[in-house]
C-alpha cells in the first residue's frame, strides 16, 4: 500500500513540475507535424521547419523579454509598440535620414532601452504595479511615436535587413537561427552566471535576496530594459518580414509570446522557468497557428485555443515550487548527544 502511495506522488509531483508543461508542448509539436504530414500530403517537413523557426523569431524575441521580467515576478504589456517601435524607426532613419544601417539599429535599440528602464525605475523605486505602469507607458510609446511620425506612412525597411530575414543557412531561416541561439545563451546565462543566480534569486525571494546584498532595484531595471531591447529587436525583424513596418504590427505578438512563455513552464509567481522551456513553448505555438492556418480556422478559435493552452499549463504546473519550498517546514535534526561525564 506505500508503495502505491509513493508512486501516486511521484506521478502528481510530475504533473506539477514546471517541466511537464514543456514535455507536453513537444509531444504537441510532434503530434501536429505526423497530423500535418497524415492530412496534407503536400507537407514538406523541412521547409515548413524554416517557416516555422521564422514565425518563432518574431514571437520568441518578444517571449524572451517576458521571460526575463516574469522571472523577477512582473510583465510588460508595453512590448506590442515597444515592437513597433523598433521597426518604424529604423525603417525612417536608415530610408529618409539616410543614416547607417547598423547605426539606426543600435539607435532604435538605444530607444528601447530608454522605455525599459523607466518602466523598471518605476515599478522597482515607486512599487507601483507593473501591470499598470507598462500599460500606460505602451500607450504613451504608442503616442510618441505617431506624434514623433506626424501620422506619415511608414517607409521601406532597408534592403540588407530583408535581405538577412530571408536569407537561409542549412536551408533554415538565418533570423530562426540567431533565436535559437540566443535563447541558448540566455540559457546558460542565466543558470551559470553572477547575475543569473541575482535574477532568479530576486525572482524567487525578493526579501531572502536584499538580505543577501543582491541589488533587487537595479536588477529590476536591467530585466525590463532587456525585455524592450528584445522586444525592439523582433520588430527589426518582423518589419524586414514584411519590408514595409506598420502602425500596431506588434499587438497580436504579446498573446502569443506569453502564452509561449507559459507553456514551456514559467511561473508568473517568479523564479522558476527557463528560455529552452520558453523556446520549446513558441515552437509550441507556431506551429500550432500554422496548423489551424492551414485547416482555415477562425483567428476567434485560435485565440480560445491559446487561452486553453495557457490555463491547463498554469493547472498542471500548480502555483509553482518556488512557493512550495518557502511554505515547507524544514526537517528537525536529531539532538546530539550528551558526553557522558566520568
Amino acid at each position: 500500500m506505500n508503495q502505491l502511495l509513493d508512486v501516486l506522488g511521484t506521478g502528481l509531483d510530475l504533473l506539477r513540475s514546471r517541466r511537464f508543461p514543456a514535455a507536453l508542448a513537444i509531444a504537441g509539436i510532434v503530434g501536429l507535424f505526423l497530423a500535418a504530414l497524415f492530412m496534407f500530403p503536400s507537407f514538406d517537413s523541412y521547409s515548413d521547419i524554416s517557416e516555422l523557426t521564422l514565425f518563432g523569431a518574431f514571437v520568441g524575441f518578444v517571449a524572451a523579454g517576458e521571460t526575463l521580467v516574469i522571472l523577477i515576478g512582473g510583465v510588460d504589456l508595453s512590448a506590442p509598440w515597444v515592437m513597433t517601435t523598433g521597426g518604424i524607426l529604423v525603417a525612417g532613419w536608415a530610408t529618409a535620414q539616410h543614416v547607417p544601417t547598423v547605426v539606426a539599429i543600435i539607435g532604435a535599440l538605444a530607444v528601447a532601452g530608454c522605455v525599459g528602464a523607466v518602466n523598471g525605475i518605476i515599478v522597482a523605486w515607486l512599487g507601483l504595479s507593473p501591470v499598470i505602469v507598462t500599460l500606460a507607458t505602451n500607450g504613451l510609446v504608442e503616442g510618441g511615436l505617431l506624434a514623433y511620425e506626424r501620422g506619415m506612412s511608414p517607409l521601406n525597411v532597408p534592403t540588407p535587413i530583408t535581405h538577412w530575414v530571408y536569407t537561409k543557412v542549412w536551408g533554415l531561416s538565418s533570423a530562426g537561427i540567431f533565436w535559437i541561439v540566443a535563447s541558448v545563451i540566455l540559457a546558460i546565462l542565466l543558470r551559470r552566471s553572477t547575475p543569473g543566480f541575482r535574477h532568479l534569486a530576486t525572482g524567487g525571494n525578493r526579501i531572502a535576496a536584499v538580505l543577501s546584498g543582491v541589488p533587487t532595484r537595479l536588477v529590476t531595471v536591467g530585466a525590463y530594459c532587456g525585455c524592450s531591447v528584445l522586444c525592439a529587436l523582433a520588430g527589426i525583424l518582423y518589419s524586414g518580414f514584411v519590408q514595409i513596418p506598420y502602425y500596431g504590427m506588434g499587438d497580436p505578438f504579446l498573446f502569443e509570446a506569453v502564452a509561449g512563455a507559459v507553456i514551456g513552464g514559467l511561473a508568473f509567481t517568479g523564479g522558476e522557468g527557463s528560455f529552452v522551456g520558453t523556446l520549446i513553448g513558441v515552437l509550441f505555438i507556431v506551429t500550432l497557428n500554422q496548423f489551424m492556418s492551414a485547416l482555415n480556422v477562425s483567428a476567434g478559435v485560435v485565440d480560445l485555443i491559446y487561452g486553453g493552452a495557457i490555463l491547463f499549463a498554469l493547472a498542471v504546473s500548480g502555483p509553482g515550487s518556488a512557493q512550495k519550498a518557502l511554505t515547507k517546514r524544514p526537517a528537525r535534526r536529531p539532538a546530539a548527544k550528551e558526553a557522558a561525564t566520568p
